[in-house]
């Protein structure tokens, strides 16, 4: 079966759980400007003021009241814990953001018939950071051009493709870490040590031409297709069986009807191919254009939220617990345990059923 692609959607995101505060709180981690992040009263307070922490680089205010309104990831996540009907900040550490508009963020690249836009945003909380990317491809888009481009995003190094912030995506998360390093936090007190960081590309197969067929109902050569766009490497049909066992995925089935499904491998992120809403329509439904766009972004926040939730809490496992982030730290499995029951799509009970170091957080 031919698969045309005529936009993808792609979320490159990393995870920085910041573990110096509890293991060594003796020490300022903070500017200035941020001091109030490790204190619940303030971080509170600024977060529901609307009013902007302003540096050279970066704005960043907390996330917008009407997006915790209608985004439903944030109005579910912030059910999870509420004090007098609203939402607790400090304790579900809803996170500051800063959409980045002051740097431009390009590709430069060799697709044929292709425009792709970017758009950087840096969320921020006291427990930590994620620098998020969002890649929109557009066009008559070539499966091989796009197995490459994702391994491009996810290994770098490719030759014809560059961002402007740096040769890969590597070179650009470095690039805005660095800066939160010299405008957030105290650069000669680095806020978590050497550590392997999460990074996650969560890709949204948004329109296309073809037929709608349940992932179980494919045949090889179309699952191969599937794995090589997730993986970013072409992957034979005739080996499939031995990708299968090599490198399993959690195929998550999100309607009835089946067509509409994702693949997750944790290690490297999640493919989402709503093929109902994405399969090409005259005039276009709005409507379908709007689901794959939330489903997608509410997928990826609520993979960036329980990650960095459950690295913060795991990376400072027996912190002595005598300020407002110790007390914090205990608490978070409580709200780990929420996410499922608040925000139950399947996507969500399967991450928290099946990615082990989210169903065994107690």
């Amino acid at each position: 079966m031919a698969y045309s692609f005529k936009q993808i959607t792609i979320y490159a995101f990393d995870i920085h759980p910041v573990v110096s505060f509890l293991k060594d709180p003796s020490k300022t981690y903070f500017q200035p400007a941020f001091q109030f992040m490790g204190d619940k009263a303030q971080y509170q307070q600024i977060f529901l003021s609307g009013k902007p922490v302003q540096t050279t680089s970066f704005l960043f205010s907390g996330l917008p009241a009407q997006e915790r309104a209608k985004s439903h990831w944030w109005k579910s996540y912030g059910d999870i814990d509420k004090k007098n009907g609203q939402p607790d900040i400090w304790h579900l550490q809803m996170p500051f953001v800063d959409r980045h508009f002051k740097t431009a963020l390009t590709v430069s690249h060799d697709l044929p018939g292709v425009t792709i836009s970017a758009f950087p945003s840096i969320y921020l909380s006291a427990i930590g950071w994620s620098v998020n990317l969002k890649i929109i491809l557009r066009g008559d888009i070539k499966k091989a051009d796009l197995v490459r481009f994702v391994g491009w995003l996810d290994r770098g190094n490719t030759p014809g493709l560059t961002f402007n912030l740096g040769k890969d995506k590597k070179e650009v998360f470095r690039y805005f870490t660095n800066l939160l390093l010299q405008e957030v936090y105290k650069k000669e007190e680095p806020p978590h040590g050497g550590m392997k960081i999460i990074n996650q590309l969560l890709i949204s197969l948004d329109s296309y031409e073809g037929a709608v067929t349940a992932y179980n109902g494919m045949a090889s050569g179309e699952k191969a297709l599937m794995r090589s766009i997730l993986f970013g490497r072409e992957i034979d049909p005739l080996q499939l069986a031995t990708e299968e066992r090599n490198a399993p995925l959690m195929h998550t089935q999100i309607s009835t009807s089946g067509g509409n499904f994702s693949l997750t491998n944790f290690e490297k992120g999640t493919l989402i191919f709503l093929q109902r809403e994405a399969k090409t329509e005259k005039p276009i439904n709005r409507e379908h254009k709007r689901k794959i766009s939330c489903f997608a972004e509410n997928c990826k926040n609520c993979t960036m939220m329980a990650y960095l939730l459950a690295e913060f809490y795991t990376k400072t496992a027996g912190a002595t617990v005598t300020s407002d982030l110790g007390f914090l730290q205990g608490q978070l499995p409580q709200i780990l345990k929420g996410i499922p029951l608040n925000y139950g799509n399947l996507y969500t009970r399967n991450l928290f059923a099946q990615h082990k170091g989210l169903s065994e957080i107690k």
